[in-house]
């Protein structure tokens, strides 16, 4: 052995690594789908049930 780093098993590691990296960014890009999609219904519910109530505040003032 002469001292030198063995190049194949490093550029097997930094395959693996890359490798592993790649699958954790596709997970996480459709988690964040997912996630867009079951909230962005909620957040669009929640305004309109704010506006509801804001409405529903207007029309007893002008009642009052």
């Amino acid at each position: 052995m002469t001292g030198r780093p063995n190049i194949d098993a490093l550029k097997a590691l930094i395959e693996t690594a890359e490798r592993k990296v790649g699958d954790a960014q596709d997970e996480l890009a459709l988690a964040a789908a997912n996630l867009a999609r079951v909230v962005g219904p909620l957040a669009t519910a929640h305004r309109l049930a704010e506006l509801a109530v804001e409405f529903d505040d207007l029309a007893q003032a002008e009642a009052d």
